[in-house]
């Protein structure tokens, strides 16, 4: 990590606060293992956000310049779906940390 710019920045403890999960991007394939909620990349945006209505998340709230994110949040959780901006097809499914966003 030393040799990555910007990634010198201590020795630790490290903390992950994130994890995504990609879809197909140019020659890489989209991760096939489990992805948390039962979403896969297969789903469109439509499909999402019943899935994540049904289990009691609620309406995601819209997100990006071209609107091309859907987040929700739930106790200390976010899950964020990004889309590419032609279609609804899946860029990339993020879970984390929530994030204090009104000190932003």
């Amino acid at each position: 990590m030393e040799d990555i710019p910007s990634h010198n920045i201590d020795q630790g403890p490290w903390v992950l606060t994130k994890l995504t999960f990609w879809g197909v991007h140019k020659k890489n394939g989209a991760y096939a293992g489990p992805i948390p909620y039962e979403l896969d990349f297969s789903m469109v945006r439509d499909s999402i956000r019943n899935k994540m209505l049904n289990i009691g998340l609620g309406q995601a709230t819209v997100l990006g310049f071209s609107e091309d994110m859907d987040m929700w949040q739930m106790e200390r959780v976010e899950i964020t779906v990004e889309y590419f901006d032609d279609n609804d097809a899946i860029r990339c499914i993020s879970i984390g940390v929530l994030i204090d966003r009104s000190r932003a």
